[in-house]
């Protein structure tokens, strides 16, 4: 995956609001270096905090996806015979 294309393809979502933190308990991620060097170095091009970029980049790319009801199989739990 070319990650320079998927910080391109973000920053259309960085003034959309949809991530919006109403809850100020923050927790401290470690990254390496040069992880750390290249991202300052992107939002600082294209006038980003770093912290919010991450916020929407993992909402994003992180989230739990939920089974396609047309694709998930039903089961009987008491003889184990699709429904």
């Amino acid at each position: 995956m070319d990650y320079c294309n998927v910080f391109q393809f973000t920053t259309i979502f960085i003034s959309s609001g949809d991530f919006n933190m109403t809850n100020k308990d923050y927790k401290t991620v470690q990254i390496p270096k040069e992880s750390h060097d290249l991202l300052r170095q992107y939002c600082d091009e294209n006038g980003l905090k770093m912290g919010k970029f991450l916020e929407i980049m993992i909402g994003q790319y992180c989230k739990v996806k939920k089974p396609d009801p047309k694709k998930v199989l039903l089961v009987d739990g008491q003889n184990g015979k699709t429904v």
